[in-house]
């Protein structure tokens, strides 16, 4: 059973074919030369999808509006991580537009959770944090090695305060003490944490639509 859920969200974050052409296409615009106003550039998938090491290769075509000039190249889209590969040069193929692109596809594909400044403002509510801050002293965040939890405490002149210490977890909201695990109870943390999971829907799908519209 945990098997089968494991693979399942495993699928899901693997990029979809339009979403691999998508990409692969902004990639071709932000190639050296490629973006001259006029141009015509497109993409077309290049045999099958590897399913070995889970990418899918293009070939770009850039016609030019100004002279009787065909470009070609030959593009790979890792579907795990969505970077794209330039195949003439072996490098990564990067850009503004592919870097922006990119970092939306994978939002997409990571569970609804509070951002570090979600996070840090429910921290901010938290006694023994506030009880700690003081002019000088900054919230400063620092991970908690797992991807859905956030550590951060007081820092003054570059030393932490141990006692300000909080985990919060970015999918409930909930904070904790990082060392006994025990709950850090406040009624204006717990508002403004459900008001901000209240919100990942919306953003989730303004999300959506902005991948939609760059992928026209």
């Amino acid at each position: 059973m945990l098997a089968r859920q494991f693979v399942a969200e495993a699928r899901r974050r693997i990029l979809a074919p339009e979403e691999a052409r998508c990409l692969a296409l902004e990639a071709a615009r932000g190639l050296p030369g490629w973006s001259v106003t006029g141009a015509s550039v497109t993409v077309k998938p290049f045999g099958k999808p590897n399913t070995f090491d889970r990418s899918t290769q293009f070939t770009a075509t850039r016609v030019s509006a100004a002279e009787p000039v065909e470009s070609g190249r030959m593009l790979t889209v890792d579907l795990s991580n969505a970077i794209v590969r330039d195949d003439e040069t072996g490098l990564a193929a990067t850009s503004a537009g592919v870097g922006n692109l990119a970092s939306k596809l994978v939002g997409l594909r990571t569970p609804p959770m509070l951002t570090d400044e979600d996070a840090a403002s429910v921290a901010l509510l938290v006694p023994r944090v506030a009880a700690n801050l003081r002019e000088g002293c900054r919230l400063e965040i620092g991970g908690a090695f797992y991807s859905d939890q956030a550590l951060m405490g007081v820092s003054c002149a570059g030393n932490g305060i141990r006692d300000s210490n909080v985990l919060v977890n970015l999918r409930t909201g909930e904070v904790k003490d990082p060392s006994t695990g025990a709950p850090l109870e406040s009624s204006a943390a717990a508002r403004l944490a459900q008001n901000l999971l209240s919100q990942l829907p919306k953003r989730r799908a303004d999300l959506e639509k902005e991948v939609a519209s760059a992928c026209r």
